[in-house]
């Protein structure tokens, strides 16, 4: 059970040892400060159509930051576990009418950004089954 205090309550014969990726989840989110310099930038042949789309921004279109954060708990006495979360670095500025195979794409790719940073922090991801079933859950939950 997750309580307030973000400790995870488990039977002791349930209980993991050491770090233990529970869960991963994708995230987008509205990215609030875009870089929309590129409209503008471009061939002054489609400089109405860059003035357009700028114009439209905000009420048409927007901008989307996508990331995959991992829940990683590790043990705290016999029976309790602690949480940590991570994030993958993200991509953001990705344009609200992009695709879905687009988002699909980037949130693959951000599983596999997260995987390698938790290495670094020593995080064990190396069962290539148990990874793999855990991205399958995460890309089924996104909610696009």
């Amino acid at each position: 059970m997750l309580t307030k205090f973000r400790m995870l309550e488990v039977k002791p014969e349930a209980n993991p040892p050491g770090l233990h990726v529970d869960c991963i989840r994708i995230v987008r989110e509205i990215d609030e400060c875009p870089d929309l310099s590129y409209l503008g930038d471009g061939d002054p042949e489609y400089a109405d159509q860059d003035a357009a789309r700028l114009r439209a921004y905000g009420s048409e279109w927007w901008c989307y930051g996508i990331y995959a954060e991992a829940l990683v708990s590790y043990p705290v006495g016999r029976t309790d576990r602690r949480v940590s979360y991570f994030n993958s670095s993200g991509l953001w500025g990705i344009e609200s009418d992009s695709e879905s195979n687009y988002f699909n794409e980037v949130a693959r790719e951000e599983i596999d950004n997260l995987r390698n940073h938790l290495r670094e922090f020593a995080v064990p991801v190396d069962d290539d089954t148990e990874w793999e079933r855990l991205a399958t859950d995460a890309m089924a939950r996104r909610e696009w």
